[in-house]
């Protein structure tokens, strides 16, 4: 019983002590904040200021589900969220000649600013005398930028949580919802005047459907469908009903003509297009690039093909890098396959078959039908090569190349590819393109059904008239994490 007894008292007097040394820490950091504000601030604070910030203070953020959401999923989160807050600055003075990490603005700062604020009433047990800062230009300075201070911390925040519902949503599995808590005390313990901070997402799952072609085949489909957008500043939490909504659009937005063509449809993306762009572009999150999509989508940049469907540019990071392939239907717009612009079946494609040669299987033995292959090759080295895919339509790709070779998105661990030197011996030998005996892309089941035929999107299949509008002439910590079971 003894030994039980010393033991609480050594744990005890442990955690009085680790208390003591983190409170120290507070005030040493908080006497520096105040010094890169003004060296008059801190000896203006009396003990029990001192200590009301201390208790007041801020904590990190913290990242709750609201529904069912793997704890992988939230370990990743939480961990990019620390991240951040340790990573992001925020700049105290106008000059931004000083700057904290945002971990540090609502720690330090924020109970700092409520506490010294000139527009708040006298209380002698809790601020400082109003008039003791009264006339001093560094502490006007001070509170003339704080909505610019304020701005900045919430635009930060704000862009963690497009990061995430980014990189975490994926139409194939969930999209996520996230919205921003601000907590003065804790709900437990009335005691507690802690700044507590916390982060909410919600998972949703998207509509799933087989959409009818015209001739009688399915495809297996998913509604697309996008988060509320979100604002960590936003005052008023958005209503669940509101919290994801699904596109749709009319035919004549993305470039279709005639009958019918003001209708608004729902618009839905196959699986077999979502793998596509996975695979074609090489990123390591689904969910980053599906935004492009429904970016690309809301651009409205089309081409006609000679089957009645249409080409929807696809850009991404400001630069156009491939096509959607689309068809109206009766009841609903639907998004086949994703084409990189060097496809042989889009413009440019057919630019590079012109001038080089270059068709659809030898663009497969080259691997330039995926976006990863310029990336992690030499190709930005060899000015000629660069020359032509710049003839055939393809600058947009090298541009894309130039922003994404140091993303951490599409980093790889293998040799660099020697792409150039590849295509100059392969154009040399001139050896046609069935000696290289590469298969087809193959037709599978499931998501992928009749998945190869979304390939040939250039017009060499039959025609596909439209069922029913035959008038129409006319579109970090977080990779891979997708499941919530």
């Amino acid at each position: 019983m003894a030994k039980k007894k010393k033991s609480k008292q050594n744990n005890y007097a442990r955690r009085k002590i680790e208390e003591t040394q983190r409170r120290n820490e507070y005030f040493k950091r908080l006497k520096a904040i105040c010094d890169m504000i003004h060296p008059d601030l801190h000896p203006m604070l009396g003990p029990l200021q001192r200590m009301i910030l201390y208790e007041s203070r801020g904590l990190p953020f913290k990242v709750l589900a609201d529904g069912k959401v793997s704890e992988e999923l939230m370990d990743a989160i939480n961990e990019y969220a620390r991240m951040v807050q340790k990573k992001e600055a925020v700049p105290i003075d106008a000059a931004e000649e000083h700057k904290i990490s945002i971990m540090e603005y609502h720690r330090y700062l924020s109970p700092l600013e409520w506490l010294i604020r000139p527009d708040g009433p006298y209380d002698p047990d809790i601020r400082p005398e109003p008039d003791r800062f009264k006339g001093f230009p560094w502490y006007e300075s001070f509170f003339e930028h704080r909505e610019k201070r304020l701005g900045i911390y919430y635009r930060q925040i704000t862009q963690l949580f497009t990061m995430v519902m980014s990189f975490v949503s994926d139409l194939r599995y969930y999209i996520y919802y996230m919205h921003f808590e601000e907590v003065l005390g804790g709900r437990k313990n009335t005691f507690d005047l802690k700044y507590h901070l916390n982060i909410h997402i919600q998972p949703h799952r998207v509509e799933r459907r087989h959409i009818r072609l015209h001739n009688g085949e399915k495809r297996n489909a998913l509604r697309m469908t996008v988060s509320c957008p979100p604002d960590a500043a936003r005052t008023v939490e958005v209503p669940e009903n509101l919290r994801f909504f699904p596109l749709s659009i009319s035919p004549s937005f993305i470039g279709a003509k005639g009958f019918r063509a003001n209708k608004r449809r729902p618009i839905y993306v196959s699986e077999h297009a979502l793998n596509r762009l996975d695979e074609r572009t090489g990123c390591a999150s689904s969910g980053y690039m599906q935004m492009f999509m429904y970016q690309s989508l809301s651009a409205a940049t089309s081409l006609e093909l000679k089957d009645g469907r249409l080409l929807l540019e696809f850009r991404a990071f400001n630069h156009k890098i491939g096509y959607l392939v689309l068809s109206i239907q009766p009841n609903s717009i639907l998004v086949h396959t994703f084409l990189l612009l060097t496809a042989d079946g889009t413009p440019e494609g057919k630019n590079l078959r012109r001038q080089l040669g270059l068709q659809k299987q030898d663009h497969q033995y080259l691997g330039i039908d995926k976006l990863s292959t310029f990336i992690h090759s030499d190709i930005l080295q060899h000015e000629d090569v660069c020359q032509w895919f710049r003839d055939a339509g393809c600058e947009s790709l090298l541009k894309v190349c130039e922003v994404l070779k140091t993303d951490e998105l599409w980093t790889q661990d293998s040799e660099q590819i020697r792409l150039a030197g590849r295509i100059r011996e392969y154009l040399k030998a001139n050896e046609p393109t069935d000696a290289w005996d590469i298969p087809e892309e193959e037709e599978n089941s499931g998501e992928e059904e009749n998945g190869a035929e979304e390939e040939d999107a250039a017009g060499q299949l039959p025609p596909l008239p439209i069922a029913g509008e035959e008038q129409f002439a006319g579109v970090n910590p977080l990779y891979g994490l997708q499941g919530n079971e």
